[in-house]
């Protein structure tokens, strides 16, 4: 599990390295969207940016639930 950090990261890097000590992937991050708390705006990472890191980094989507604060990514190796 990676916990509002990504955006702090080297995502490629990061995404690969917890995929090979882990069976699956989980991504904790901001919404995509401007607030008081957390990271400004252009720190954050959209659904569509996540999703093209995990393209790049994994060679697939992941799967994504999005709740009122918070997105979460999720792996597998296939």
């Amino acid at each position: 599990v990676v916990g509002l950090a990504l955006h702090h990261l080297d995502p490629i890097s990061a995404l690969r390295e917890a995929s090979r000590v882990a069976r699956r992937v989980a991504v904790l991050e901001w919404p995509h969207r401007e607030e008081e708390v957390g990271p400004p705006l252009g720190r954050r990472l959209s659904l569509e940016a996540l999703e093209a890191l995990f393209l790049k980094a994994l060679g697939s989507p992941p799967r994504f639930l999005v709740e009122e604060g918070y997105v979460l990514a999720l792996w597998d190796k296939s």
